[in-house]
């Protein structure tokens, strides 16, 4: 998680936000609640590596493991413009949320899931 998190967090600034705003962590002293929000449509990349590992009788976190788990980062999610790492799925995510704050667009540049949420024909 700290991988998905440190990359948001990247992202985050790479859009010239600041990642201590907040659209839904409330503050407790965390300097990155912007990015612990932003993550959430992620976890699942996250879990889905985890349950993996686990699977395979991965039970520590090893510097091996610890690699696996960076791995998500190149995880191929689609979206309008075919498929895409989700380092570069966040870029977009934090440059659309940014543009939202200045009003010039009115949603933002998420990625579909990478693990259905239905059965898709």
């Amino acid at each position: 998680m700290v991988g998905l998190r440190a990359a948001t967090a990247r992202a985050i600034a790479g859009a010239g936000l600041h990642p201590s705003l907040s659209i839904h962590h409330q503050s407790r002293g965390e300097a990155l609640r912007l990015a612990d929000d932003l993550m959430e449509p992620f976890r699942p990349a996250v879990d889905m590596v985890a349950k993996t590992l686990w699977e395979a009788g991965d039970t520590e976190l090893t510097p091996a493991v610890k690699r696996q788990l960076t791995r998500m980062l190149s995880l191929d999610y689609q979206t309008a413009n075919g498929r895409t790492p989700l380092s570069v799925c966040l870029s977009r995510l934090t440059n659309s949320l940014a543009k939202a704050y200045l009003k010039e667009v009115d949603k933002l540049d998420l990625p579909r899931p990478l693990i259905p949420l239905r059965d898709e024909a």
